[in-house]
């Protein structure tokens, strides 16, 4: 009986532990970018994932006027054709749709052409 009460406890605190990574989680992508979209006070990214599997998606990112590093980058990748990683703030990925919303970009890394 001791052994069930320190199993579950373990596994209680296992569980715990696992629904507090989440709420740091964020949404990580990387591709190339396939159009870019001004708005009044940000630019979307919209990002062809690397592998998309049998249905084709994009994932797309927003980036303030006020972050004009990675708004630069950004157009600067898409431009040269570079392949991009963006780290976003959505909680995780989306799994469904054409369009899935990945947040306001937090780190971009541009990845070099091959």
């Amino acid at each position: 009986m001791k052994l069930n009460k320190t199993i579950l406890l373990i596994l209680l605190g296992l569980s715990a532990f696992c629904q507090v990574g989440k709420a740091n989680a964020t949404c990580s992508q990387d591709g190339n970018i396939v159009r870019a979209v001004s708005t009044v006070n940000s630019i979307y990214y919209y990002i062809a994932p690397s592998s998309t599997g049998i249905t084709p998606y994009n994932v797309y990112f927003f980036v303030r006027d006020t972050d004009m590093m990675n708004a630069n980058m950004l157009l600067a990748a898409l431009a040269g054709g570079h392949r991009v990683s963006i780290l976003g703030s959505a909680t995780s990925c989306p799994t469904t749709g054409p369009n899935r919303f990945g947040g306001e970009v937090q780190t971009v890394n541009v990845l070099p052409r091959y």
